[in-house]
Parts: C-alpha cells; sequence; structure tokens
C-alpha cells in the first residue's frame, strides 16, 4: 500500500523540503499541501509552493479552506498554526530541542550568539514543540551570518532529514523516538513589531548579530531619531574608544566615517552602513552629526 503524506508548509524551508521530496520521492505520495500567507515575512513563498504543486498536479488548499483528507502522516513544516483533528502529525522545529521551544527559535539563537543551531524533527504533542524526538541534527555557526544565509544553510539539514524520515516510512520502517528532558527546556517568544527595536545599551556584538538576525525576509532592525522609525539593514562593528561617562552617551553618533554614523553602545562601537527612513530612502549622508539613536 503507498504511504501517503499531507504537507503544511511555509517559508522558504516548507518551499525547498517540497521541491526536494517531490524530486527525490515523487509526487505520487503526496496526497495534499496545505500553505498559508505570512505577513510577518516579506517573502512567504506561498505562490512558490502553490506553483509547484500546480506544475506537478498536486492538490492545493490554502489554511483557510481546510478539506479535511484522510494520509498516512502529516508533515508540517515552517508551520505556525495549530493542525485540529489530525493524528500522526510530524513536525520540523527550527532548534536544537529542548532548547527555543515556541516561536522564531533561529532568530532568537543568532541574536544570543549560539554556536551551533539545528533542526529537530518531533511528533506532535499537545504542549508545543514537547513531544519525542524523531530525529535531530546541527550545524555550526560562523558569526556574522546574515538570517538569509543561515535560512539556506538550514533548509538543507530540513531536506536531508525530511528524504530520509519519508524513505523509511514509505518502506515500512518504525519511527523511533525518545522523549525530551524537560529540564533542559528553553522557551523562544513570540516577536511582534516592537522586538525589532534596537537596544543601544547591548554591546556592539549583540547588536551586529539583531541586524543581521532581523533581516530580510524579516522586516528588519529599527531605531527611533527623535519620533521618526528608521530602518538599519547593514552594520559594522568598530573599534572601541575610551567614551567618558558612556551610560549616559549611548545612541549617540560620535563620528562619521564617510558620511555614515558611528553610534555608541553600551560596550563598543557600532556603524551604520546602511539605514532608511520610513519611506525606504536612504538616510545616508543625510542626518546631522549631532543625533541621537533610541527606541
Amino acid at each position: 500500500m503507498m504511504i501517503k503524506f499531507g504537507f503544511y508548509l511555509s517559508g522558504e524551508k516548507g518551499y525547498k523540503c517540497l521541491e526536494d521530496f517531490v524530486d527525490a520521492i515523487g509526487f505520487s505520495n503526496v496526497a495534499y499541501v496545505c500553505s498559508s500567507r505570512d505577513l510577518n515575512v516579506m517573502n512567504d513563498y506561498y505562490d512558490d509552493i502553490k506553483s509547484l504543486c500546480e506544475r506537478q498536479s498536486i492538490y492545493f488548499y490554502d489554511r483557510s479552506d481546510p478539506v479535511g483528507l484522510k494520509v498516512d502522516y502529516i508533515v508540517a513544516i515552517g508551520w505556525r498554526w495549530i493542525i485540529e483533528g489530525q493524528e500522526k502529525i510530524i513536525v520540523f522545529h527550527d532548534s536544537l530541542l529542548p532548547k527555543y521551544r515556541g516561536f522564531a527559535p533561529l532568530v532568537n539563537a543568532l541574536i544570543n550568539g549560539e554556536d551551533e543551531v539545528g533542526v529537530t524533527v518531533i511528533k506532535a504533542s499537545s504542549e508545543y514543540d514537547a513531544g519525542p524526538i524523531i530525529a535531530q541534527a546541527s550545524m555550526q555557526v560562523n558569526y556574522p551570518i546574515k538570517i538569509q544565509d543561515a535560512i539556506k544553510k538550514i533548509s538543507k539539514i530540513y531536506s536531508e532529514l525530511l528524504l530520509k524520515i519519508s524513505a523509511d516510512l514509505i518502506k515500512g520502517f518504525p519511527i523511533i523516538e525518545y522523549n525530551q528532558n524537560d529540564l533542559e527546556a528553553s522557551f523562544s517568544p513570540w516577536r511582534n513589531e516592537d522586538d525589532y527595536l534596537i537596544n543601544w545599551h547591548d554591546c556592539s556584538k549583540k547588536i551586529e548579530r539583531f541586524v543581521d538576525a532581523t533581516g530580510y525576509p524579516y522586516a528588519g532592525a529599527k531605531t527611533k531619531i527623535g519620533s521618526n522609525f528608521v530602518r538599519v539593514e547593514e552594520v559594522n562593528i568598530i573599534e572601541d574608544v575610551v567614551v567618558e561617562d558612556r551610560k549616559s552617551h549611548v545612541g549617540k553618533v560620535l563620528f562619521m566615517d564617510e558620511n555614515k554614523p558611528v553610534v555608541i553602545c553600551g560596550n563598543g562601537l557600532i556603524k551604520l552602513n546602511s539605514f532608511y527612513d520610513e519611506n525606504g530612502c536612504s538616510l545616508v549622508g543625510k542626518i546631522p552629526f549631532r543625533t541621537k539613536f533610541g527606541n
């Protein structure tokens, strides 16, 4: 009997996994694909996933229009919503569980400067990301790294795990699982627009990681000049100097380097190489020397 999978997919990881699954295993094992728009990212890959399904004659439907088709296994990749009334749900999660249960785990891990990130495949459970582990794989992180590049690298791990697990299931091999150690769990809260604000009291290394981790496909780090928001796209660390009474001057421009501001951080200095106003216009060379960035 042919094993049928239902896929709940979102984002680049979801698209890449479906593409690799079809190439390696074939479309006949795919019963359907469900996807959803995600307004929190600039490119949610919804149209790419839908287009791939159309080319391969795979049944596609939107999350807002559930059809309740029966399958042998459901696979959720990049999925942020509850899947109701289904059994045998296999969930791919962006962390080395039990660390970083919850939302935006890769973003938060990169902001924290983790040396290692990865993917964990689990069985769905009533408590989010707490189910038994089916498989896990990791990769080393070398900073600085943009979130877009990290997603591309980790997408390969997703595909490798998906192809291995699905091939085993198709061959009739049983799923081998083991329970997580709840005592080692940590939780990654959801992020909203307020969480894109740069905290200039952080050290320059963390601010650089923050800007890199919240960039495309996300909205991007932001700060304020007066009452106006500014999006910060590209920064780099500048060798620190002694700043008298530093705590009183955090966020102020200390130097201009090629018309680009060098800003005082809680520890260290950051140069803003690319930053924009609310209309998307570059502010390089357009702000006065006596500027203070805040939140």
